[in-house]
């Protein structure tokens, strides 16, 4: 039995096949239930004795049990649960990996299979963490402060402060479970990866990471209050058509919730802002855009790694493998996807052609490295490498390093390097979740892609650099180079790549 000491209790951990310790369901704040609903988390109460930790914590409220990935069961409001693995809980000093999983601020769970921190922890001879947090609206990422409840007054942004609590108990307890707390290098994907951008220009965070890792990360440029607003509205004119009203909002049943909000996805999908749910600029947890902190100087700089896929959305929106034919879309059907009911979110409606020439065939045509069909190319560059750079060239300049990558693998199955297509290799779970199964058979070069991938993440978290000897040289990334690092079979490095697609979304906010 191996029991570790907490600000809150003790835990009693289990013991993984080939070494090391987990510590599961382990809670890091009071539910957030009842009269604690909408409401920023509070430490969790201490208990006595010994409390079992051999088992997941519920995920936060979503719309299915599926996961983003991977099953999950159960499904709960009580959902403020963490997960550590390690390789002994000792006085080893290890340096520290917090995951905060994606999801689009919808779905998702730091328990899923993909997310399993063992072999990471073993072969980084370091300490894996994965969070939940809230999602959605109960989230705290559609506005609801300004309905008129008292009790929504202050729900803005709560899932944030989740996770925020998260790394603050890391600095509190990890060293028991044989972590640094000066090594703690946040991490995170997709909506996870947003999240760690905010951090980085958030002063509030301050102390609670020395290294960051954003991986295709959604936009880091979150929501103004106006435009959040009127979502706000019109996320309770779908909960009113579910027998919802505002007055009510407070005590709906979580079903109606998580419901309503997958109405108010449909209607924004297309536009600028993509999928409804964002970290809030309101004034109280996010005063200013994290990025015009960072930039500024100011925030958190540390050293960091962030890139995206090549073949973001291809997957999502339905083509297949990159650089298949496909009608390009044109300045007036980009016109009419920026044409949004929420004014002042973006002027992308004035950048339409250039961005319709940017990704036409005739402009994409022999790319290096090739891009995928003009469709998803855009939604993704939209949604993920241009959220990468902005981030990476807000960071520079402050003197921590930042290194940039792209993700340009084809697996066996020809899939494409699509979305989320590297966190099994990052984790080394490919035989056990269920995007692993993309890969298709390979399992040779499969190895070979985690051994390489596993190795640079694990070099940036003990070091604050990914150089690894599988790796050429890896310059740091600087707005007059803008090297980058192309992770393939045959890894190399290129200077500002598809940089005519890049220059396009200048001035697009």
């Amino acid at each position: 039995m191996t029991v570790v000491a907490t600000t809150a209790g003790d835990l009693r951990g289990v013991c993984e096949e080939g070494g090391g310790v987990a510590f599961l369901g382990v809670p890091f704040a009071e539910p957030p239930v009842g009269r604690r609903r909408f409401r920023p988390p509070v430490p969790v109460a201490r208990w006595s004795g010994v409390r079992a930790a051999e088992r997941y914590g519920p995920a936060a409220a979503q719309l299915a049990k599926r996961g983003i990935f991977d099953p999950l069961d159960p499904i709960d409001e009580d959902c403020l649960y963490l997960n550590v693995w390690t390789p002994a809980p000792d006085d080893g000093a290890r340096p520290v990996l917090v995951w905060i999983h994606g999801g689009g601020l919808r779905g998702g769970s730091g328990a899923e299979a993909v997310f399993r921190g063992s072999h990471l922890a073993a072969r980084g001879d370091c300490v894996v963490v994965t969070i939940n947090y809230r999602l959605g609206a109960l989230g705290g990422f559609v506005l609801l402060e300004e309905l008129g409840d008292p009790r929504l007054a202050e729900s803005a942004n709560v899932g944030l402060l989740d996770q925020l609590m998260a790394l603050r108990w890391v600095q509190d307890n990890v060293a028991a479970f044989g972590g640094d707390p000066r090594r703690v290098t946040v991490a995170g994907q997709s909506s996870g990866g947003q999240s760690v951008g905010v951090f980085l220009g958030l002063p509030e965070a301050a102390g609670l990471f020395a290294g960051a890792i954003a991986q295709s990360p959604a936009p880091t440029r979150l929501l103004d209050r106006e435009v959040a607003r009127q979502l706000g509205e019109r996320y309770a004119a779908h909960l009113s058509g579910r027998g919802v009203d505002r007055g009510d909002i407070a005590t709906a049943p979580a079903a109606d919730l998580v419901a309503a909000v997958a109405s108010l996805k449909k209607e924004t999908d297309w536009g600028p802002i993509g999928h409804p749910l964002h970290p809030i600029v309101d004034g109280r947890v996010i005063a200013r855009q994290p990025l015009d902190v960072l930039a500024s100087g100011g925030g958190n700089p540390v050293p960091l790694l962030a890139g995206s896929n090549r073949d973001e959305l291809v997957l999502r929106i339905g083509a297949t493998g990159a650089g298949e034919p496909e009608p390009a879309p044109t300045e007036a059907e980009l016109a009419e996807a920026w044409r949004t009911p929420f004014p002042g979110s973006t002027d992308g409606r004035s950048h339409a052609a250039q961005l319709a020439a940017a990704y036409n065939p005739r402009a994409t045509a022999g790319l290096d490295p090739p891009g995928p069909p003009p469709t998803p190319f855009l939604q993704g560059e939209r949604m993920t490498r241009i959220s990468a750079i902005r981030l990476l060239e807000a960071a520079v300049g402050h003197g921590p390093p930042a290194f940039s990558y792209l993700f340009t693998w084809d697996p066996p199955s020809h899939c494409g390097a699509a979305h989320c297509l590297e966190l099994p290799l990052v984790f080394d779970t490919a035989g056990e979740s269920k995007i692993g199964r993309l890969y298709g058979e390979g399992g040779d070069e499969v190895a070979a892609m985690t051994d390489l991938i596993q190795s640079a993440w694990v070099a940036f978290v003990r070091t604050g650099d990914p150089a690894t000897e599988s790796l050429p040289a890896w310059p740091r990334y600087e707005p007059d180079r803008r090297a980058t690092m192309l992770l393939d079979r045959s890894p190399r490095v290129l200077d500002d790549p598809w940089r005519d697609q890049r220059k396009a979304w200048e001035g697009v906010v």
